[in-house]
């Protein structure tokens, strides 16, 4: 727990350290919910594929 020292010493720093982890679990969600559409449209291509019709 070093941060929790040194943010108190520099108070700006907690927040700054919140704010960028915010947006990093922002770009993770986003990241995550491209791959989780990337990965669904290909299953579903693939799928389509194996049945024999066309993948709308």
């Amino acid at each position: 727990m070093a941060w929790a020292a040194h943010s108190r010493k520099n108070p700006l720093s907690r927040e700054h350290d919140s704010a960028a982890s915010t947006m990093k679990n922002i770009g993770m969600k986003m990241w995550n919910l491209r791959y989780m559409e990337a990965t669904y449209v290909a299953t579903k291509m693939r799928t389509a594929r194996t049945v024999g019709t066309k993948a709308s």
